[in-house]
């Protein structure tokens, strides 16, 4: 199951559940598992897959955030990002310096996701 990903094995009599619902479960038996079995290996693998986790939220956000942005100004994209960590100083009167501040958040953002899916490739 870990190795193919097919979580459609956790159904013993075909149940109806959506493939997130199936992932979330699975996460949360392993989850169980690794602190019951209080092992260094397997906290170490939940810790990591908790920042994985929140990295990949982040970097949703930021996404869907810069999409908002990229069609009209909006102050809570804006503070959003802001709370993410990002400095974006942008000038809604010049819209190429607006442009400017977008794409240097993509490029931070891009960093993160390389940051995530390296440490996804050591779990």
């Amino acid at each position: 199951m870990l190795v193919n990903k097919n979580f459609r094995r956790l159904i013993r009599w075909g149940g109806g559940a959506t493939d997130k619902e199936l992932y979330k479960a699975w996460e949360q038996l392993f989850s169980e598992y690794a602190e019951l079995s209080a092992t260094p290996q397997y906290k170490n693998m939940i810790g990591l897959s908790k920042e994985i986790g929140q990295l990949q939220s982040k970097i949703m956000t930021v996404n869907v955030c810069l999409q908002v942005l990229n069609n009209r100004y909006s102050d809570t994209a804006l503070g959003a990002l802001k709370r993410l960590g990002y400095t974006v100083y942008i000038d809604i009167n010049d819209k190429q310096k607006y442009q400017k501040a977008l794409i240097s958040v993509r490029k931070k953002s891009k960093s993160r996701r390389a940051y995530t899916d390296a440490t996804h490739h050591t779990v």
